[in-house]
């Protein structure tokens, strides 16, 4: 392969703009007054292709496990927080329970006091 010839297949021509680049300064030149190449019909799915390939990228991947990562250990947090709460409900319960039990044993010995003095 030769440099600088021409004689070679290259994406590049002899400006040095690869012909992607030619037909892009080439649309935007011409205005509205040309058409727009659209991807060849043999890539129907090029941006889910671009996409895909993006996602698999080794930044992303990392990037997404940790995303994972803190999800779980959100997820984690809540889970425990809703057991802290419903054990702070069954307390709260057996604590009105309780109270209950007490204010009716104060109100049974005081009637059985008030009750068998007065015979």
């Amino acid at each position: 392969m030769t440099h600088g010839t021409g004689q070679h297949h290259s994406i590049n021509n002899s400006n040095g703009l690869s012909t992607a680049m030619q037909t892009a300064a080439a649309a935007v030149s011409c205005g509205l007054r040309c058409a727009v190449s659209l991807p060849k019909a043999t890539y129907p799915n090029v941006y889910a292709r671009i996409q895909s390939e993006m996602e698999s990228t080794t930044a992303t991947r990392v990037a997404n496990l940790k995303a994972q990562q803190a999800n779980v250990a959100h997820m984690k947090v809540k889970e425990a927080m809703k057991e802290d709460v419903a054990q702070l409900d069954h307390f709260e319960q057996n604590l009105r329970q309780l109270q209950r039990r007490k204010l009716n044993l104060v109100r049974s010995s005081s009637t059985k006091k008030g009750g068998g003095g007065g015979g």
